[in-house]
């Protein structure tokens, strides 16, 4: 199950494995290769991560034209989408439907983050920061390594 801005999480994953993939090639050549498995691991849990989140049913609620009966709880009538709201779930505007512990809508995985997938949108987010600390590392080391193997190459030492 995928949301409607499916488009922006294809643009997601190609940005973070285009990214991250050509600093950990780049850096295959001047690093430890421990270092870029390190990098490559951390790579293939965040995007683990991030299709979980997008691909998983957050917690979509049926639609009711009409108040189920027997229902004790109150239901009220939610004219955007022209249907009863259970109680305990929200409208998200951009999905169009009911949804279970609704927390927000999330453009970069394309679908609403709930309850159903909201442990794997933090495992994405946080491991996302990992991923952007260890691109960030790689290259500086990558560019120490080079700068030294180019001073060492021009007579300096």
């Amino acid at each position: 199950m995928m949301g409607p801005c499916w488009p922006m999480m294809l643009l997601t994953f190609s940005l973070i494995i285009g990214i991250a993939g050509s600093v950990f090639f780049w850096a295959s050549y001047h690093v430890h290769w421990t270092l870029v498995g390190a990098g490559c691991l951390l790579l293939c849990f965040n995007v683990s991560a991030l299709c979980l989140t997008a691909c998983n049913n957050p917690g979509v609620l049926k639609r009711h034209k009409e108040q189920p009966p027997g229902c004790t709880r109150a239901w009220r009538y939610h004219k955007g989408a022209e249907a009863y709201q259970p109680p305990g779930s929200k409208y998200c505007d951009e999905c169009q439907v009911f949804v279970h512990g609704y927390d927000h809508f999330c453009p970069w995985t394309g679908t609403a983050i709930a309850g159903n997938n909201l442990p794997f949108f933090y495992g994405f987010v946080g491991s996302l920061n990992f991923l952007c600390v260890a691109v960030f590392v790689l290259v500086f080391l990558s560019l120490s390594a080079s700068a030294k193997l180019h001073h060492k190459t021009a007579g300096g030492g």
